[in-house]
């Protein structure tokens, strides 16, 4: 993987993580867009974290470039910035997850895992795994009936690499509703991490039967089809 960044100290702390990891391995650094972009072209890495803040190249315009001319390649947006019309433009630039600074290393390697997992080829195999959708499982009815709208929508950030605060600004709820809600949500998919939860949030959003709970005005309750795990949660 490739990191850029124009602060040295941000090179280093990610190389801490990664060694503590050991599992990526750090074959490039960068600290400006258009050296990143020489660089990267020549060599592509299976990933890229990228600033979006650099000397001479933005880091969204410097993603939206290796996107088009490589389009496998993963990115992986990290900056200070967290408004939603930054993360709207990143994420249509072609970034693939999106890390707001300071993170906890946790928080960041669940964002690698996440971005170098496998999905385009895996489409008609999840969908092939909807017997052993989790909320399926538990309930064990024609229909996944037992997760709400809210807590799809945290799952579906934290697939994208959103930190709970990140959820929190979004949603217009508090740290410890985001907490909450995420909590019941592991315990629905039988899971005590977010690493997990993600994981097996992507069998549940394929499968067919999937409803999710919103509530009504009326206090009745209606069901929806979830949001699809390849978009951008309609936050």
């Amino acid at each position: 993987m490739a990191v850029v960044d124009d602060e040295p100290d941000i090179h280093l702390a990610i190389g801490y993580i990664l060694e503590e990891a050991g599992e990526f391995l750090l074959a490039g650094s960068y600290l400006s867009g258009v050296d990143a972009l020489q660089g990267i072209l020549a060599h592509p890495p299976d990933l890229v974290l990228m600033d979006i803040r650099l000397p001479d190249l933005s880091g969204i315009e410097c993603t939206r470039r290796l996107s088009l001319a490589l389009p496998e390649l993963k990115i992986i947006m990290i900056s200070a910035l967290n408004d939603r019309q930054t993360v709207a433009e990143a994420l249509q630039a072609g970034c693939h997850h999106y890390v707001t600074k300071p993170f906890a290393a946790t928080q960041f390697l669940t964002s690698l895992r996440c971005a170098l997992a496998p999905a385009a080829n895996e489409e008609s195999s999840l969908f092939d795994q909807a017997e052993n959708c989790p909320l399926r499982r538990k309930t064990d009815a024609a229909a996944c009936r037992s997760l709400c709208d809210r807590e799809a929508k945290v799952l579906n950030a934290l697939g994208k690499g959103y930190c709970y605060k990140g959820i929190a600004d979004e949603l217009n709820l508090s740290q410890s509703l985001v907490h909450k809600l995420a909590n019941l949500a592991f315990r629905k998919l039988d899971v005590n991490n977010r690493h997990h939860a993600v994981s097996q949030w992507r069998v549940c959003s394929h499968c067919p039967h999937l409803r999710v709970r919103i509530p009504s005005k009326t206090g009745q309750r209606k069901e929806t089809k979830a949001p699809a795990r390849n978009q951008h949660p309609q936050l």
